[in-house]
């Protein structure tokens, strides 16, 4: 019976496994191993290198140059070794899509007779195990505030990733500092490993890495080793040139300056609280996801399909420029619905930045006409003013001439309707205080009535 392409794919990731373990362990042995030895490394044997090697360098200097860093283990009791013992970045990520103060647990992991330690969102000691027959099992050390967390609970700037130094920019071998004088360790200038069958081989989740240059290229797959993830990353110079499937990153709070991205399929990535610009021609995205940062690239002869993009949730001050970007590239498709839904995202962001007067009126605008582009809006309107207006006229019908015919609600709905429409048929009319009602809804009738044709027929953006 022929073999499926899962086990084929198996089958070779195992005996390549098996075949390198002596190579694994002589890279763990160095201290400062070439690039591509480290894309060898599998997930687990990296972050054993990582943990032992480059982790403690970087705590330490945050330790010595970031005294809020500080204060935040204290408080947790986090230790340096814990903080080293699995992915760093799990300690600092804003834990949730909502800005709250969700709790992490720092915990021991048993799965198929080894144990190590992770960080969770769940408490999943309390959980049942999705695979018992591993002898999946799990112990909670620690609970704690991610860095990020805590950083917005005592509103503080979230300080750890601050890039101030490169060297050779551009070049494929760019270093990069942080503000604290650690080097990042240097991951760029090459491409990942793949197999035989365009999966990618090496499958990593890069944490406070430089990957300047590194370079997607031809048909890449995710398989059973993951994808590539990077956080707090130097992503700049990343080239995409005929990249025809993509593994799907996500890149978290990382810089991609200059990236360049051709005749190219972007599908399902996403971008948290990035800085990008670059290039992206004659390609398409599908399925990108954008959570707040800078996404302003130059796009040309680009397909957008369900590409989205918002800033709720997230802390960053600036995003304005991504919903224009996307109500363009829209626009731009034919879409004009999805054109619009970015307009409204704009105006509503520009809102939320202003204050005062300038706040009353364009939420004015929003709840009116959505920014001009739900003219349905303007009809909801219309429809409750005539109610409420005919309401006050039943309360009071002595005020309504002739006084001594006898009114009822839909005399006064129709007297309502031809006073906002400013009909004036004249068969009836307000007098005392309701005049001023009536002078006040046939004013708002009259703006309605030109605010509803400029809805529809608008159509620039």
């Amino acid at each position: 019976m022929a073999k499926t392409y899962e086990e084929l794919q198996k089958e070779i990731d195992e005996k390549f496994e098996h075949e390198n373990e002596e190579k694994y362990l002589a890279i763990l042995a160095k201290t400062n191993p070439t690039i591509d030895e480290l894309w060898l490394l599998p997930e687990e044997r990296f972050q054993e290198w990582r943990s032992k090697n480059d982790y403690p360098r970087l705590i330490q200097s945050f330790n010595e140059n970031k005294p809020n860093f500080l204060r935040w283990k204290n408080e947790f009791g986090l230790t340096d070794e814990e903080l080293a013992s699995c992915r760093f970045s799990e300690f600092l990520r804003q834990a949730d899509f909502k800005p709250t103060e969700t709790c992490l647990y720092y915990m021991e992991q048993t799965f198929d007779g080894k144990k190590r330690k992770i960080v969770a969102h769940a408490d999943l000691s309390k959980k049942p195990a999705m695979f018992p027959k591993q002898g999946e099992a799990y112990i909670t050390i620690k609970t704690f505030l991610s860095y990020e967390d805590w950083c917005h609970k005592h509103k503080l700037k979230f300080d750890l990733f601050n890039i101030t130094q490169r060297q050779a920019p551009e070049h494929k071998m760019e270093r990069v500092w942080l503000d604290t004088g650690f080097e990042l360790l240097k991951m760029g200038g090459s491409r990942p490993p793949i197999n035989g069958f365009g999966v990618l081989l090496r499958g990593k989740h890069l944490d406070f890495v430089n990957v300047c240059g590194l370079e997607l290229t031809g048909t890449i797959y995710s398989g059973q080793e993951g994808n590539l993830n990077f956080s707090y990353c130097a992503v700049d110079n990343l080239k995409c040139n005929n990249l025809k499937e993509s593994p799907g990153p996500f890149f978290f709070n990382c810089t991609l300056e200059n990236l360049s991205i051709e005749n190219s399929t972007i599908n399902s990535w996403s971008f948290w609280q990035c800085d990008l610009q670059g290039d992206i021609k004659d390609s398409k995205l599908q399925n990108v996801r954008i959570y707040g940062g800078t996404f302003n690239p130059y796009i040309k002869e680009t397909k957008f399909t369900n590409v989205t993009a918002t800033h709720q949730g997230t802390r960053h001050e600036y995003f304005g420029q991504a919903y224009i970007l996307l109500k363009k590239a829209y626009y731009d498709q034919g879409d004009d619905d999805l054109a619009g839904e970015y307009y409204i995202r704009e105006k509503e962001y520009e809102r939320e930045k202003s204050k005062g007067w300038n706040y009353f009126t364009k939420s004015l605008s929003y709840y009116y006409w959505g920014y001009g582009k739900k003219p349905q809006y303007v009809i909801y309107f219309a429809i409750a003013t005539i109610i409420i207006c005919a309401g006050l006229y039943l309360t009071n019908p002595s005020n309504i001439h002739p006084v001594k015919q006898e009114k009822s609600i839909l005399d006064m709905l129709y007297f309502s309707t031809v006073t906002f429409t400013t009909l004036g048929y004249g068969d009836m009319s307000p007098m005392g205080w309701l005049r001023l009602v009536a002078l006040t809804e046939a004013f708002s009738g009259a703006l309605t009535i030109g605010f509803l044709v400029a809805g529809f027929s608008r159509s620039k953006y």
